[in-house]
C-alpha cells in the first residue's frame, strides 16, 4: 500500500471539501444579505418557525457548528431569547444533513463542469450577485472534487484487510460513534464528517450499521464547538450551548439502543455503493428530522430544566452591568453582524444622550461630584466607540457586498458622530462647569432660562436621533433635519439678548456673558452631530429598503 499517496490524497480531498464549503457559505450569506435579518425577526418565539429558521440558516451556512456559534452570538447579543434559539438549534441539525444529500445524488461526475461554470461566471459577469453565483458554484463543484478526491484515495483500501477489518468494528455503535465523534470535534465540521462517511460508503468500505454510529457521532461531535464557544460567556449562552448537548446527546442516546434494528429495518438489500451512499444520506435526514418532531413539544421544559441545571451568575445579576452585542462569531455573517453593531450603537446613544440630559443641570450646580460622574461617562463613550470601530474595521475585512460595504462605512460615521458629542461633553462643555465652580459665579433666572429653552431643543433632537438608531423607528430622525432653522433663529435671537443684558449686568457679568455664549456654541455643536447623525441613519434606512 502507497500510504503517503493515500494520505495525500485524503487530507488534499478533505481539504478540497471544507474549502469549497466554505467558499459556498460565504458566497449564500452575501446573496442572503440583509435577509437574514429578515429571517432572524420571524422567529418572535414561535418553535415552528424557529425550525425552519434554522434549517434554511443552516442550509445556507453549510454548517450545524457555525450555526449553534452564531445561535450562542445572538443570545449572547441579546438578539434573541434563549427559548427562541432551541427551535433554531434543532432546525440546525436538519439543515445540515443537506451536504450529505447533495454528495449521496451522483452529481459529483459534473464537479469539473460546476468549477468551470463557476469560473466563467465571475469573469464574464459585471453584476455582484451574478458573481456570486458563481462562487456558489465554484465552492460546490469544489466540494464535489473533494468528494472525488477523497474516493480515488480510497480505492486501494478496498482490498487492503486490516483496513477492512478496522471498518467492520465501526458497527459495534458505541466504537463507531466515539470515533466519529472525536474526528468532528477536530475538524470542527459534523458536514467534513459525513463526508469522509459518504466518501467510505461510495468504495463500499463500510456497512450500513456502521454508517449509522458514524452518523450519531458526527452529531454528538459538534456539540464541542458550541461548548468552546460559550467559555467566558453569558449564562444564556451557556445554557443554549446546554440544550445543543442535550438535543444531539440525547438523541444519540436514544437511539443507539436500537440501532442493529433499525439497520436491520431500514437498511439496502444490496451491497451496491449507490443504494449504500443514499441510504445513509437519507437516515442522516431521518433521524435529525425525527428529533425534531421528538423534542419540538417539549421545548419549553426542556428549557425549564436546562434554568434549572445552569443557574444564573450571581455577577450577572448586577445592575448595570451590560453585556456587548459585538460577538466575534457573527463576523462570519456580515449582515447579522451589521444587526449586532445596530444595537451597540443604541446602546452608545443612549449613553450619549443620558450624559448630555444632565449636562446643564450640572452646569447649573456647584456640585464637584456631579461634574465627575459628567467626565466619567464620557471614558465609557471612548470604550464603546473604540470597540465599535475594531469591530467594524474587521467586519470590512470580509468579502462583503458594495451594498454592505456602504452600510459598514455608514455605521462607522454614526459611531463617530456620537463620540464626537461625547468629546464636547468631556472636553469643552466640562471645561466650562469647571470655569463657573472655579469662578463662583451664578446665573440669574433669565440666564436659566434661556439656557434651559435652547438645552430642552437640542436635547429633544439628541432624543429623536437616539431614537431612530433603532432599524425599526429610523423615520424619527426625519423632523431632526427640519429644526435647523428653528434653532438658527434661537440662537441667533438668545445672543443678542446676551449682548443687551450685558450692559446691565452686576460684577462678573463679562464672564456669565462668555460662559452663556460658549454653553450655546456647545449646545449647537451637539446639534450638528445629532443632525449629522439623523441623516446617516435616514441614508441607511433608504438604502436597505431600496436592496
Amino acid at each position: 500500500m502507497d500510504w503517503t499517496t493515500i494520505t495525500i490524497g485524503l487530507l488534499g480531498g478533505l481539504g478540497l471539501f471544507l474549502y469549497g464549503m466554505e467558499k459556498m457559505s460565504d458566497a449564500l450569506n452575501q446573496l442572503a444579505g440583509d435577509g437574514m435579518k429578515r429571517v432572524l425577526t420571524t422567529l418572535a418565539g414561535d418553535r415552528v418557525r424557529g425550525l425552519l429558521t434554522g434549517t434554511v440558516f443552516t442550509a445556507v451556512t453549510q454548517s450545524s457548528s457555525v450555526t449553534t456559534v452564531m445561535c450562542v452570538s445572538f443570545v449572547a447579543a441579546g438578539l434573541m431569547s434563549f427559548p427562541q434559539s432551541m427551535g433554531l438549534i434543532l432546525g440546525a441539525n436538519i439543515g445540515t444533513t443537506i451536504t450529505a444529500q447533495l454528495v449521496a445524488f451522483k452529481v459529483t461526475k459534473y464537479a469539473m463542469f460546476l468549477v468551470a461554470g463557476g469560473v466563467l461566471l465571475q469573469m464574464i459577469s459585471k453584476g455582484d450577485k451574478t458573481k456570486q453565483w458563481g462562487r456558489v458554484l465554484l465552492g460546490l463543484g469544489l466540494l464535489f472534487v473533494g468528494m472525488n478526491t477523497m474516493g480515488d484515495a480510497m480505492k486501494p483500501l478496498r482490498t487492503y484487510e486490516p483496513f477492512i477489518e478496522l471498518m467492520q468494528q465501526m458497527a459495534n455503535p458505541f466504537l463507531g460513534m466515539l470515533v466519529s465523534a472525536i474526528f468532528t470535534a477536530l475538524v470542527q465540521s459534523s458536514s467534513a464528517t459525513m463526508g469522509v462517511v459518504i466518501a467510505l460508503a461510495t468504495q463500499q468500505l463500510i456497512s450500513f450499521p456502521a454508517g449509522l454510529a458514524l452518523i450519531l457521532g458526527a452529531n454528538v461531535g459538534t456539540c464541542v464547538t458550541a461548548g468552546l464557544s460559550v467559555i467566558g460567556r453569558s449564562t444564556e449562552a451557556k445554557r443554549v450551548a446546554g440544550a445543543h448537548v442535550f438535543f444531539n446527546l440525547g438523541g444519540a442516546l436514544l437511539v443507539l439502543p436500537f440501532l442493529g434494528l433499525i439497520a436491520n429495518a431500514i437498511g439496502p438489500e444490496n451491497a451496491d455503493s449507490a443504494d449504500l451512499t443514499r441510504a445513509i444520506a437519507n437516515a442522516h435526514t431521518f433521524f435529525n428530522i425525527g428529533m425534531a418532531i421528538l423534542f419540538l413539544p417539549f421545548l419549553t421544559f426542556i428549557a425549564n430544566f436546562l434554568i434549572k441545571i445552569i443557574p444564573q451568575e450571581k455577577v450577572e445579576a448586577k445592575a448595570g452591568v451590560y453585556v456587548t452585542a459585538l460577538e466575534p462569531d457573527l463576523l462570519n455573517a456580515p449582515s447579522l453582524a451589521m444587526s449586532a453593531v445596530t444595537k451597540e450603537l443604541e446602546q452608545l446613544g443612549k449613553l450619549v444622550l443620558m450624559a448630555y440630559r444632565d449636562s446643564l443641570p450640572t452646569l447649573l450646580s456647584d456640585d464637584p461630584k456631579q461634574l465627575k460622574i459628567l467626565k466619567s461617562s464620557d471614558d465609557e463613550i471612548d470604550r464603546m466607540h473604540n470597540e465599535l470601530i475594531e469591530y467594524l474595521t474587521e467586519l470590512g475585512r470580509k468579502p462583503l457586498s458594495p451594498e454592505q460595504q456602504d452600510e459598514q462605512m455608514r455605521l462607522v460615521k454614526m459611531a463617530d458622530e456620537l463620540e464626537h458629542i461625547g468629546d464636547v461633553l468631556e472636553t469643552n462643555i466640562s471645561r466650562l462647569i469647571e470655569q463657573k465652580q472655579e469662578s463662583k459665579v451664578n446665573f440669574d433666572a433669565e440666564s436659566t432660562k434661556l439656557l434651559s429653552e435652547y438645552h430642552s431643543m437640542t436635547l429633544e433632537a439628541l432624543e429623536k436621533t437616539v431614537v431612530a438608531l433603532d432599524s425599526e423607528k429610523g423615520q424619527s430622525a426625519e423632523p431632526v433635519i427640519g429644526m435647523k432653522k428653528k434653532l438658527k433663529t434661537y440662537a441667533e435671537k438668545a445672543h443678542s439678548q446676551e449682548a443687551k443684558r450685558l450692559e446691565t449686568m452686576e460684577g462678573g457679568g463679562l464672564l456669565v456673558y462668555r460662559l452663556e455664549v460658549d454653553m450655546i456654541e456647545k449646545m449647537e455643536q451637539v446639534f450638528r452631530h445629532s443632525r449629522r447623525l439623523a441623516r446617516h441613519i435616514l441614508k441607511l434606512e433608504k438604502s436597505v429598503l431600496a436592496a
